[in-house]
């Protein structure tokens, strides 16, 4: 892709889907065909039993995407989908960087709706401003706390913040989904690292 933002919001995204062993030039993230458990590993080819996504590849479910055969995908073919279905149509690119690369990752994670809200939050809304909705008054709001590098990244870590309490709150609904919270605090946990390092 011809995006600085998104590839490297990809880049992060995988780390947290396949792992930091994920590389895009890997043989089977080029052609789709998965024959051994190494290629399995590379595409992050994963069917998690009680994981409602069903067979996975690239963090690409099946379940959620039953117009994409995830049996062949290749990498590009993966970008394509996340540009199109999240980054592009969450208007990502709205955003300033760095913001952009963490808010697509809890697009990716929590769907666009649950994504904004934790960035209104943050931002101050309240009550039925907290919508979702990505609109002028949400980006206005935006732009006027992201003045410098540093507003920027505290209001990254305090929607990761918002996410961290909205995976815990997932678990105590559903105690269940308790098998996956580790991870998903992992996922937070290294983009925390992300921010404060770039």
């Amino acid at each position: 892709m011809l995006n600085k933002d998104f590839d490297e919001a990809m880049r992060i995204c995988m780390l947290s889907e396949i792992g930091p062993w994920f590389k895009e030039d890997h043989p089977a993230c080029i052609s789709g065909i998965v024959r051994t458990r190494a290629d399995k590993v590379a595409t992050g080819d994963v069917d998690i039993k009680g994981d409602s996504g069903g067979h996975t590849r690239y963090g690409i479910a099946q379940n959620y995407n039953p117009e994409i055969n995830v049996s062949t995908l290749t990498y590009e073919q993966a970008k394509v989908v996340y540009f199109n279905k999240y980054w592009d149509k969450s208007e990502c690119d709205l955003l300033p960087s760095l913001l952009n690369i963490i808010n697509f990752d809890a697009v990716v994670n929590h769907g666009s709706t649950n994504a904004n809200k934790f960035l209104q939050r943050c931002l101050g809304f309240l009550g039925k401003d907290v919508d979702g909705d990505l609109g002028p008054i949400s980006l206005r709001k935006c732009y006027s706390v992201c003045v410098t590098k540093y507003d920027i990244k505290t209001l990254c870590l305090k929607v990761l913040d918002e996410r961290e309490r909205f995976f815990r709150v997932i678990v105590a609904r559903n105690p269940s989904q308790q098998k996956f919270l580790q991870g998903w605090l992992n996922r937070v946990a290294r983009l925390r690292e992300y921010v404060k390092q770039v």
